[in-house]
């Protein structure tokens, strides 16, 4: 489906037969849309963090550039050092709460 973040490869019949788990869930209305708020806001959470951190990002590939390939103490001497030259620290309770609070069930 245009627009959705849902895979329908995840819904393929069981061994046993019939729809598995998460057909069953996407089958649901309610349920489709609650997966659909989900993987939204994760997806938004995502382009969060991959802004926060550009400066990093950018520090590793333009190290990646120079040497064509870091392993793991050269990998993290770029990030310590992307991460000390920025100009105030982000905070790590910056960023928002992980999972969307689920609704009481009645």
């Amino acid at each position: 489906m245009a627009g959705s973040l849902i895979s329908f490869d995840a819904i393929t019949d069981g061994p046993i037969g019939g729809p598995n788990l998460v057909g069953k869930v996407l089958a649901d209305k309610e349920g489709r849309q609650r997966v659909e708020d989900i993987l939204e806001q994760q997806r938004q959470r995502v382009r969060e963090v991959l802004e926060l951190n550009a400066d990093v990002h950018a520090a590793l590939r333009d190290s990646l550039i120079a040497r064509d390939e870091l392993v793991r103490d050269e990998i993290l001497e770029v990030v310590e050092r992307a991460l000390s030259s920025r100009a105030t620290p982000v905070p790590i309770g910056a960023r928002p709460p992980r999972f969307p609070e689920r609704p009481k069930v009645q």
